[in-house]
């Protein structure tokens, strides 16, 4: 063995079809436990996680396809935080209103195409004409005379009243005037 080089050890993979490609797998032929979608580890409530693709998937003779990862080294999906809500609000709005009007519809508008909404595009008034509504009449006899609000029974309370009350409550919940 002396005058035999040693060649280096090669990985191979039986899936790997010599030209560094990935596995092709028909509809239904990728198992369910071992590979998934992006939006499959979704569903799960995982992300792909930097992992490279491990196979393809394709449909309708190879016209449409989706990459699969593995399940074993997919992480966690990351929080929705307050931060990440409002941005995402921010670009939503941007879509969603229209630059003539100013009005924020609940659809994207096609801002490319028209540069505005279609109300404002066709020239047709996004909202009906205000209908008059009747006046509500307030009951009879409201608002009550001053002589009723005068006959309550409250009796005028001195600060110094006021100031012993707030001691003797303070005092037998165990904490002190000053509130420490």
């Amino acid at each position: 063995m002396a005058g035999h080089e040693r060649e280096d050890l090669v990985d191979v993979d039986p899936a790997d079809h010599g030209d560094g490609s990935l596995p092709v797998l028909r509809w239904k032929q990728a198992g369910r436990k071992e590979l998934a979608t992006r939006r499959q580890l979704r569903d799960m409530g995982l992300r792909p996680g930097g992992q490279e693709p491990a196979a393809r998937i394709e449909c309708r003779g190879g016209l449409r396809f989706a990459w699969l990862y593995r399940i074993d080294r997919a992480k966690p999906k990351f929080a929705m935080t307050l931060a990440k809500e409002a941005a995402l609000d921010k670009a939503m709005a941007a879509r969603q209103t229209c630059g003539t009007c100013a009005r924020r519809y609940h659809h994207c508008i096609p801002l490319k195409t028209l540069g505005s909404c279609l109300e404002c595009h066709d020239g047709t008034p996004a909202d009906p004409p205000p209908t008059p509504r009747p006046q509500p009449q307030p009951p009879t006899g409201w608002p009550p005379e001053r002589t009723q609000l005068d006959q309550w029974p409250l009796p005028p309370v001195s600060n110094q009243a006021a100031r012993t009350a707030f001691t003797f409550v303070a005092e037998s919940e165990g904490c002190s005037p000053c509130g420490v």
